[in-house]
């Protein structure tokens, strides 16, 4: 039963995370730089609108592809979703202690303690942010089945790499001055397809 339950965590890790982690885990290192909608050869949403749909597309497809029953949804997705704002804060708070951190070694003058404390916090932050959610994922696996935590682990890993390279695309059509391409069509098994890297 121990395993089972090491098992059930260890999945809810790679897909949360992953879920989120399309979104926000590459801002979390430093200070994204400031992008607008409307500036000259950047058509299209800010960064974070963006990111904002591609969490809605998330949570829609994952809805449809853990095969949710008409009781599991009202109970599964506020906690997906709340899940992922959690992540978003951390991600948010991290940016912060790690851009204050980078100042203090980058000034000369600071004082050994300063950077220790600036560490400290970084170390705080994070450590909080991983009990919180393991709790997190220990309350939603109470509501999936075995088969439906197995199909959410390959959910995450194939909405991540589709993501990253959407993003990817995207910047690099606002860099050329085009329009968002339209997303492709999935099956609703495709992400079972995928083989492992």
């Amino acid at each position: 039963m121990r395993c089972y339950r090491v098992v059930r965590t260890a999945v809810l890790v790679a897909v949360i995370g992953v879920g989120v982690g399309a979104f926000s885990s590459a801002g979390a290192q430093g200070p994204p730089p400031p992008r607008s909608a409307g500036r000259p050869g950047r058509p299209g949403p800010p960064d974070a609108e963006m990111r904002a749909a591609m969490e809605q597309v998330m949570l829609v497809r994952l809805k449809q592809a853990l095969r949710l029953t008409a009781e599991q949804e009202p109970r599964v997705m506020p906690k997906v979703q709340h899940m992922m704002d959690v992540r978003r804060d951390h991600a948010i708070r991290r940016r912060g202690a790690v851009s204050h951190l980078r100042a203090l070694l980058l000034d000369e003058t600071a004082a050994d303690a300063a950077v220790e404390k600036g560490l400290r916090e970084l170390e705080k932050i994070d450590q909080s942010f991983r009990e919180e959610e393991q709790s997190l994922r220990r309350d939603l696996s109470t509501d999936l089945t075995p088969r439906q935590e197995a199909r959410m682990y390959f959910f995450g890993r194939h909405f991540r790499r589709a993501m990253q390279h959407r993003m990817q695309e995207a910047m690099e059509r606002r860099r050329a001055g085009l329009p968002p391409a339209s997303p492709a069509p999935e099956g609703d098994e495709d992400f079972l397809q995928d083989e492992e890297p």
